[in-house]
């Protein structure tokens, strides 16, 4: 398996309405299908999507650290989110926020034909080295460091790496037909 693409992300929460409402009004997609039981949201049905499953609430984060999402331009993108919502930017070319029921999310800057398509999905790890050759074996593989010129597509070793319970691997898939895997204190949105 080569994956060239994350196809979407599936979360339980107990209140799906805020998020779809959230990321339509400011994050440029759409409801492609809304059921009783969930709700598809993305900005192209053929390119990432969240899916929006009703659960008994209130949702715990669990091993999710957050989900981003790819803009081509990240400060018209920030433009579009509301005054007052907590933004950080830790790196140059990334923003993240929190939503609702502990709910992540992070806009990267980076050449997309889509704006707002899946660009990784952030998970904590007890052991983030063998998570990350665990995802290796499922044919993700290493890409370089993107338009910031920081590493959010490689290992990135920290004081905490494989010490830590709550560091991180992230899966980002890559448009060359290849995916990569950070490694990351739990400090870094």
């Amino acid at each position: 398996m080569r994956p060239r693409t994350l196809d979407h992300v599936a979360l339980w929460v107990a209140e799906r309405d805020p998020i779809a409402d959230f990321v339509t009004a400011h994050l440029g997609m759409h409801v492609i299908e809304r059921t009783d039981k969930f709700t598809l949201v993305g900005s192209d049905a053929r390119r990432g999507k969240l899916t929006l499953f009703e659960a008994e609430g209130p949702r715990e984060r669990g091993a999710l650290k957050h989900i981003g999402l790819r803009v081509s331009d990240l400060r018209a993108a920030i433009a579009e989110l509301p005054e007052n919502l907590a933004v950080e930017q830790p790196r140059e070319g990334e923003a993240y926020f929190d939503l609702y029921e502990g709910l992540r999310l992070g806009l990267v800057e980076g050449q997309t034909d889509v704006d707002y398509d899946l660009d990784h999905a952030a998970l904590f790890s007890r052991d983030p080295t063998a998570a990350a050759r665990a995802y290796e074996r499922l044919g993700f593989r290493y890409a370089p460091p993107g338009p910031s010129e920081q590493p959010p597509s490689a290992v990135k070793p920290s004081r905490n790496f494989g010490r830590d319970p709550a560091a991180s691997t992230t899966i980002r898939a890559n448009r060359s037909g290849s995916s990569s895997r950070e490694s990351a204190a739990p400090t870094t949105p």
